[in-house]
């Protein structure tokens, strides 16, 4: 409890002890194989299901302008600082007929 990324809100004493653990060392190696521990107890536990990645599509229409494909759905980042940058060019709109 009380990490970011804990998706499951996995409250679990073993867990929480082998994420401690792994914070807690600071050798890349033997930190590695920890979280591989602590991975595969948490896959063994079935808390719940991973994500799975998929492909994702941005389109737009030519006539907005200063977007570039930056991600919005789902975003953890937030979308505020690409709607500010974005803008409508009307006389191209109105020209394609919309």
């Amino acid at each position: 409890p009380g990490y970011a990324l804990n998706y499951f809100n996995v409250n679990d004493p073993v867990y929480n002890a082998m994420v401690e653990e792994v914070l807690a060392t600071m050798d890349p190696a033997k930190r590695m194989e920890k979280y591989k521990e602590a991975a595969q107890y948490l896959l063994s536990q079935h808390w719940g299901m991973p994500f799975i990645l998929q492909y994702k599509y941005n389109v737009w229409q030519p006539w907005v302008k200063s977007y570039y494909g930056g991600a919005v759905a789902l975003s953890f980042c937030g979308v505020g600082d690409i709607f500010a940058r974005l803008w409508i060019d009307q006389d191209l709109k109105a020209e394609m007929g919309y």
